[in-house]
């Protein structure tokens, strides 16, 4: 049996080998200075550009949203990274050949939305700093998705396999970290042992050190971060395998799925876990009853989410998982009412029409040692929230309608579209990923959104397409 698994990684090591050889060769032009990461960077988009690799030049920066963000090295040459990147995406878009003369309509919803935001930019404090959030996010709305439509249609099913591939790298990667207990340089273990407590929960509570310490993070430094992407990646492999189901062997699903979750746990993501049940849940109630109802009850479940805290606490404590969900601090609600409050009282200042992306940031950067002695670390927490106070009520609405929209268009072609939108509606209301561009986040849900809008990804389940058939697992008896 061991052998057949070594025979299988290395099988599958050979065929998707560019993903892993990008994302660590990466990570080591890294110490070498922001010149070398911009030129190793920039040298893989040409190669992959010449050889019309689209799905891996969108991994390509993908790969660099994850180490910018990352808090386990000072990886700040990756946002140089990052920006070339996307930028050379966007130059390569002129070439219409490459791409069929086909383009993506995908921020065609958004138009409303970006001209509140371009206006907004001019009673920015931060002019420069507000344009280049507003304009990367444009960006990811028009790049993403056509590159998407150019990478399928080129490679059909096959694009399907290599871009879950890519995502398991980074959960394989992290499931590592735990298994082989990376240095505790890497992410923070036990160090609470220094503050005297018995436990990290109860030094938290005492407010001696931050929620974050003794919680696992994974590849991103960052236990809500590497919770988001569980989820998100969760439901990105759901929905490939539901139409491609030929593509992944039955082990390969069993360890993605086992994987995924066993990282949700680990990290103690109590928003990355519930946006999971949520989009299982509510696959169920779709099938039973109608998107209204759905909608209604989720509703529910959001306005009484206080309440169904202090149960979760309850049934955390009686399994004994304390430690891992921070089930002390849970009644608290983990700063966030802090901060909800905080934003609130400055939202009232400028309630219709804001001072553009970014300024919300810039409040909570300027008031962050009275929010911290307030027992809240950190930003908004809270995507929408966050879009009223850079963009004002008129912002909020028309961001809505833009990713309503999307969600309204998928809603008549998959059985998936309303959990995900409550799953995805969910994990933004508790943090404030949704309203960033250039994180590996926003990327797997533009992408997931943009398949849904290729009528052959739909249309392949009920089709009989040939595809190349997927390595097998054979165990011994």
């Amino acid at each position: 049996m061991i052998t057949s698994f070594i025979n299988y990684f290395i099988v599958t090591f050979k065929k998707y080998a560019i993903f892993p050889i990008m994302c660590f060769t990466l990570l080591a032009s890294s110490f070498f200075g922001t010149p070398v990461s911009i030129l190793v960077a920039a040298g893989f988009f040409i190669y992959l550009y010449q050889r019309k690799k689209f799905l891996e030049i969108m991994v390509l920066f993908w790969y660099c949203t994850i180490w910018s963000d990352t808090r386990h090295f000072q990886l700040a040459p990756f946002y140089a990274a990052k920006m070339v990147v996307i930028g050379l995406m966007s130059v390569g878009l002129l070439n219409s050949k490459n791409f069929g003369g086909k383009y993506s309509k995908f921020a065609n919803s958004f138009v409303p939305f970006f001209v509140v935001a371009f206006i907004s930019v001019f009673f920015s404090d931060e002019i420069s700093g507000a344009f280049q959030k507003t304009l990367s996010y444009l960006i990811i709305m028009l790049v993403f998705p056509t590159y998407i439509l150019a990478s399928f249609r080129r490679e059909g099913p096959e694009f399907v396999r290599k871009y879950v591939m890519a995502g398991t790298l980074v959960i394989f990667t992290s499931f590592i970290w735990y298994i082989f207990k990376v240095p505790q340089g890497f992410f923070a273990g036990n160090l609470y042992e220094a503050s005297g407590f018995a436990s990290a929960t109860e030094a938290v509570e005492n407010g001696i050190i931050n929620e974050n310490v003794g919680r696992f993070n994974g590849i991103f430094g960052n236990p809500n971060g590497m919770g988001i992407y569980c989820n998100t990646f969760f439901i990105f492999f759901t929905i490939c395998r539901y139409y491609y189901k030929e593509m992944f062997s039955k082990y390969e699903v069993i360890g993605i799925y086992a994987m995924t979750l066993a990282c949700c746990i680990w990290c103690g993501s109590r928003g990355g876990l519930f946006s999971m049940v949520i989009f299982l849940s509510f696959i169920y109630i779709s099938k039973r009853t109608s998107n209204t109802v759905a909608f209604f009850i989720f509703l529910i479940m959001v306005i009484s989410y206080q309440t169904a805290t202090i149960f979760i606490k309850d049934i955390f404590e009686a399994l004994g998982l304390t430690e891992n969900f921070r089930t002390g601090d849970i009644e608290k609600g983990s700063g966030r009412l802090v901060a909800i409050t905080f934003l609130w009282e400055q939202i009232q200042r400028n309630f219709f029409f804001s001072k553009g992306w970014g300024y919300t940031d810039g409040l909570f950067a300027q008031n962050q040692d009275s929010l911290n002695a307030l027992g809240h670390s950190g930003g908004a927490h809270n995507s929408f929230l966050q879009v009223w106070g850079d963009l004002g009520l008129v912002g909020l609405i028309l961001f809505l309608f833009g990713w309503g929209s999307q969600f309204w268009a998928v809603a008549s072609k998959s059985p998936f579209a309303v959990p995900m939108m409550l799953s995805f509606m969910f994990s933004a209301f508790v943090e404030s990923w949704l309203i960033g561009s250039l994180n590996p986040w926003t990327c797997v849900l533009v992408s997931i959104i943009a398949l849904f809008n290729i009528k052959e990804f739909i249309e392949h389940r009920n089709t009989n397409m040939v595809a190349e058939p997927t390595p097998k697992i054979q165990l011994a008896v």
